[in-house]
């Protein structure tokens, strides 16, 4: 693909290409395509959809180069309004593995434990960096034992490890520690007043402390405690189980800065589901059971994500494990239900902790990414934009390239684009993985 950039004004193309040509090269590791150039003569080699990509950025940045100064953040930021997906390097990646957490700590998404190729459970990881495509091996000293599906969430820089599952002697790993992304050190978190071991809880960082609630227990029982975690003072406060959700593993939740919303959920036994809504107050220790009008149907397993005003809830299970393609959105300043247009949506689906299945609210949209009806693993992506007119509130994002069924893998939204990485495709661990920009 050519490319004639005009005029031909030398400052500008320099400022363009940056200092040994640094800003293309960072394009081509982006997109995965080759740039050729002399002069205001760009030719780009590759794939057809990526070829574009590179030739709408690299217009873009030469507009811009006539009133800024380009850096290699400004780069990134054209290269996430680019609508087009990339593989992730694959480079000093850490080995595959299946069931393994992670987080985006603001620069980096976070990859640790869960199962490697040969069965192993591990207690290894990595950090990688998309904007310049590289990984960094995160340390084994002081990390915590090995185990699969670990909890795990960013404390402003730092990231929070805890609990899991030992496969091999089939119990709940108890413990965790603290990874520091600045000088690559663990230290542990304190088991003094800790909650007991559980799969799946609530794990959330409420800006000063990690709040962990909920889950199961190892007979798929609910866990119905939780606590706060202090990371400064390295303590734990038992959370209160007053009016708190009796009926609630597998719940949606969200995080409102200051309120913790739970949704929904399963029991122990029959497995039947509720659609019945609580607020926990970390401020006072407190649960209440919220009423408000026409909630969505009962289900667990759905998918949940907080636009900074409201609560979208869409999908999941109904009791008898059949995937729901419908949802409706939580305003607490009325309080009432509102349903999601029912116009093109995704197909049904639930959202299985550590299997498929992820939520956020991207910027100005819910973005739905995988999630399953029990067999049929979802290889798609969805966005719901609330402000569009009823019919046109559901779209596609850019399809997953692959397009292979993914599960056990990791999913992180680092704010601009999502990322996804590692799982099976049914023979054995996948190594790499794939970015989207919606």
């Amino acid at each position: 693909m050519q490319l004639l950039l005009e005029p031909s004004d030398n400052a500008r193309l320099a400022n363009l290409c940056g200092q040994f040509d640094e800003h293309l090269r960072q394009i081509e590791r982006r997109l995965g395509v080759e740039i050729q150039n002399r002069g205001n003569q760009f030719q780009i080699i590759g794939a057809g959809r990526a070829a574009r990509a590179a030739y709408e950025v690299i217009r873009s940045l030469f507009d811009a180069a006539q009133h800024e100064i380009i850096t290699p953040e400004r780069v990134h930021l054209s290269l996430q309004t680019a609508n087009v997906d990339t593989l992730v390097s694959e480079a000093g990646a850490p080995e595959p593995r299946l069931r393994a957490c992670a987080v985006w700590t603001g620069s980096e998404l976070f990859v640790w434990g869960g199962v490697g190729s040969q069965g192993d459970l591990l207690n290894s990881g990595g950090a990688y960096d998309p904007l310049t495509d590289t990984w960094r091996t995160v340390s084994a000293i002081g990390a915590p034992a090995v185990r699969e599906e670990p909890s795990c969430v960013a404390m402003g820089e730092d990231v929070f490890v805890w609990g899991g599952v030992d496969v091999a002697s089939n119990a709940l790993v108890q413990g965790g520690a603290i990874w520091s992304p600045k000088d690559n050190s663990w230290r542990a978190v304190s088991e003094t007043d800790a909650p007991v071991p559980r799969k799946w809880p609530i794990v959330l960082w409420t800006g000063q402390t990690v709040l962990l609630w909920g889950g199961e227990k190892l007979d798929k029982a609910n866990e119905k405690s939780g606590a706060i975690y202090d990371p400064v003072q390295d303590t734990w406060q038992a959370m209160s189980t007053t009016d708190s959700p009796d009926k609630g593993k597998r719940s949606a939740f969200a995080w409102t800065g200051t309120l913790l919303y739970v949704f929904g959920g399963r029991d122990n036994a029959g497995g039947a589901v509720n659609n019945l809504l609580r607020s926990y107050d970390p401020s006072v220790n407190a649960w209440a059971i919220i009423s408000a009008t026409v909630p969505p149907s009962a289900r667990s397993n759905a998918f949940a994500a907080w636009d900074g005003a409201k609560m979208y809830v869409w999908g999941g299970f109904a009791t008898d494990g059949v995937g729901l393609a419908d949802g409706a959105a939580f305003d607490p300043s009325v309080p009432a239900w509102t349903a999601m247009s029912t116009a093109g949506p995704p197909t049904a689906r639930g959202l299985v902790p550590f299997r498929t299945g992820w939520a956020v609210w991207a910027g100005d949209r819910m973005l739905i990414a995988g999630g399953s009806d029990n067999s049929i693993v979802a290889a798609n992506s969805h966005l719901y934009d609330p402000d569009a007119v009823a019919e046109e509130r559901w779209s596609d994002m850019v399809p997953w390239d692959p397009p292979q069924t993914r599960e056990y893998g990791v999913g992180v939204w680092t704010g601009t684009e999502f990322i996804l990485w590692g799982g099976t495709d049914g023979s054995g661990p996948i190594p790499g993985g794939t970015r989207w920009m919606p």
